[in-house]
């Protein structure tokens, strides 16, 4: 959960200082709102398999592994909204850095290092 958090934060750090339009920002948000919330519901699915029962059953098992393809099918799918809206971006970071005011550099650096210090100590279950 914590690595969703903290790569969310900054994918959309990333997408404020390229000056997203409102739908492109939006897309990305939604984007970073689903694969967070499949995660909040493969964890509740762990967590009430866990509850009813103690024993290894297939159901139990099949549930659990449903839960978590579907973190990685939306995780698969925010990564091609990823290439699809950043990539056009990636062959003028340089300048787009260069021209960037220290202002806006820093409010994004900022977001990245939350985002970091999500990923590496933040939210945990």
């Amino acid at each position: 959960m914590r690595i969703h958090a903290g790569f969310g934060v900054m994918v959309i750090a990333l997408a404020r200082w390229l000056g997203f339009d409102a739908v492109r920002l939006a897309v990305v948000m939604l984007t970073v709102g689903a694969v967070i919330g499949a995660e909040w519901l493969n964890t509740a699915i762990e967590r009430a398999v866990d509850l009813v029962t103690t024993r290894p059953h297939p159901l139990a098992r099949l549930a659990k592994d449903l839960a978590a393809g579907a973190v990685l099918w939306f995780g698969l799918v925010a990564v091609v909204v990823g290439v699809l809206l950043f990539g056009p971006y990636l062959p003028d970071l340089p300048a787009l850095i260069a021209r960037s005011s220290p202002g806006r550099l820093a409010e994004v650096g900022a977001m990245l290092a939350v985002g970091l210090a999500l990923v590496f100590t933040g939210i945990r279950r």
